[in-house]
């Protein structure tokens, strides 16, 4: 009888032990609007940057006085740049180096963000080419208060296979906010310009995002995103306004759908057992 029981206590204390190191499965609220909100407006953040940057780029002209450059009728209209803005630049074979630098104590961007530090551009001067890459890296660059770190390069083509301006960002950047928190971005990410890139404003730009990026946040959790439909972008909102993204977390697979084209923050968030629910992305 004896060795009956101490068996049996074996056998409980083996299987407690296996159940132990099972997965313990994760609740359905575990993916919350805080960390999906926190993910979309730290991207966009960055896409603001980066677009910032490049429509200075695209207009950028050579011919002008040493130590600044001039941007043409069209850029100075569609992207302006603050006064706030120092610029010096030198050519070295068919390669212009820019150094953007924005006053250390802030300088408002039209945008509504508040850029500090310098801005590092090597573009390739050939812009009649029917591509041509960009080179942009980061020193002591702030935004809103929020470190910027790491570089991107910008491809740009002028005419897709469907009439439209194109450009495709390879990135890898790190952001860090003023109490410590860092979160980063690295992946691919492409933007068809598919309305208004014949105006000089912006209000009515709208572009169509597609890609695949790394994303840690600030408390340390990692993502896996790819776009499944493309992110329609109205530069009239603050909001994508449609498309699809899969987030892949912890091995499970969401959906995050933005809606039909309506400017708000709602989006539907189809979980990884299939029920949906939705969030809001403030």
């Amino acid at each position: 009888m004896k060795k009956i029981w101490i068996f049996t206590l074996s056998l409980l204390l083996t299987l407690g032990i296996t159940q132990s190191c099972k997965k313990t499965p994760k609740s359905a609220e575990e993916l919350g609007d805080e960390e999906i909100g926190l993910m979309i407006k730290s991207d966009l953040l960055s896409e603001d940057v980066i677009e910032d940057i490049t429509g200075w780029v695209d207009g950028m002209n050579t011919s002008s006085r040493p130590g600044s450059v001039e941007l043409s009728s069209y850029q100075a209209a569609s992207h302006p740049m603050p006064s706030c803005v120092t610029v010096n630049h030198h050519a070295s074979g068919d390669t212009l180096y820019v150094d953007l630098i924005f006053d250390p104590n802030g300088c408002q961007m039209p945008n509504g963000h508040v850029y500090a530090g310098t801005v590092h551009i090597q573009k390739y001067l050939d812009v009649q080419s029917a591509s041509y890459a960009v080179n942009v890296s980061f020193e002591n660059f702030y935004v809103d208060n929020v470190h910027i770190e790491g570089s991107f390069t910008r491809t740009r083509t002028w005419t897709n296979a469907n009439g439209h301006p194109e450009s495709t960002v390879s990135f890898d950047l790190e952001l860090t906010w003023p109490n410590g928190d860092t979160a980063s971005r690295e992946g691919i990410r492409t933007r068809e310009w598919t309305e208004g890139y014949q105006t000089p404003t912006r209000s009515d730009d709208v572009f169509l995002i597609t890609g695949n990026w790394h994303v840690m946040q600030r408390n340390g959790d990692e993502y896996e995103i790819s776009v499944l439909t493309p992110l329609r972008r109205e530069m009239s909102c603050r909001w994508i306004v449609s498309g699809v993204m899969e987030i892949v977390f912890d091995g499970d697979r969401y959906e995050l759908d933005f809606g039909n084209g309506t400017c708000d923050d709602e989006a539907t968030l189809t979980l990884p057992n299939g029920q949906t629910r939705t969030v809001y992305l403030q």
